[in-house]
Formats: structure tokens, sequence, C-alpha cells
């Protein structure tokens, strides 16, 4: 929430009137959101390792993000296997909710349908096709406030599970 705060600079009528800040808040708002999954990745493998609980080969391929095949000599071989952004974060939120028994993520609100919106827009930001994919509205800094404050919240909510779990580890 206090990066929510810290946004607020530039929720002023100067900023907001800036083309480039407006995609700015897009991008960065999703530069946030994908950093708090790698984060919450890395964490779920911690509480994996350390609390002997167990995941199937499937789950953990993907939570490492990797892909196994094998090679013309019949050697293994790992390659990085990168997923959709809504489709990864409902894994990674769902998981997160799974490993530390919490309340799995509500994606049937208003907001969720934002972040979906948001996250094609952002990609549309990133790879214009045309001038006009490069125009963001006021609607849409608005929605991105939305969006972020979803994730944020619910992020937050299963986290408890994880700060729980991790005073009593050091607490041993």
């Amino acid at each position: 929430m206090e990066e929510l705060e810290g946004i607020n600079q530039f929720m002023t009528k100067e900023y907001l009137e800036s083309p480039f800040i407006r995609r700015l808040i897009i991008r960065n708002t999703f530069v946030i959101i994908e950093t708090y999954l790698y984060v919450t990745k890395e964490i779920i493998k911690i509480k994996i390792e350390n609390s002997g609980d167990s995941l199937d080969w499937q789950k953990l391929a993907l939570l490492n993000e990797k892909r196994v095949d094998i090679n013309r000599k019949g050697q293994i071989e790992t390659k990085d296997q990168f997923h959709s952004f809504i489709p990864s974060l409902r894994f990674t939120l769902n998981l997160f909710a799974e490993v530390f028994d919490a309340e799995s993520p509500d994606y049937s609100t208003h907001q969720f349908e934002k972040l979906i919106k948001q996250s094609k827009r952002r990609n549309q930001i990133t790879h214009p096709k045309a001038k006009e994919d490069l125009l963001v509205s006021m609607d849409e800094i608005m929605e991105n406030t939305d969006v972020l404050q979803w994730f944020m919240t619910t992020h937050s909510k299963i986290n408890q599970k994880f700060q729980e779990w991790i005073k009593i580890i050091y607490k041993e």
C-alpha cells in the first residue's frame, strides 16, 4: 500500500497531461505486479524446500518457468519457458494460496476484468502497431489505479499467511 501512496505525486494534473507519463504509469504498474509475482514464486520455492512439502512435477516446472526436452543425442535439455501474463498471474497467486493454506484469489471482480484489459493495453503501448496505440486516456489511468489496488489487496491477503509462517520459522 505504501507503493500506491508513492504514485500520488504522479497523479497531479501537470503530470497526467503528459502522454509519456500516462504510458509510463501503465507500464510501471505491470513492472510492480511482475516483480511481486517473481518474488512470490521464489517464496513458494523456499517454503517447499524448508517445510518438507512437495509439489507435483508439473507445478514445479511451471514455477521454475522451465521446459524439459530431449535433444538428438537423447540427452535432457532444459529451456526457459515464459507464459502469458494473466495465466501466469493466476497460477502464481493460486499456488501461493495453496502452499500457504490461504483463501484463493477472487477473479470474478470488475477490478480483475480491468486487469485483463489493462494487460492488453500495456502490450499495445509496449509494442504499438499504430500511433493511436500510444495514446492513453484519463479513464485508462483511473482503471490502472483499480488494477493495482486489486493486485496489492489480493496479494496482501495471501501474504498474511506467509508472514504467519515466517514468524514460526524464526521462532524455531
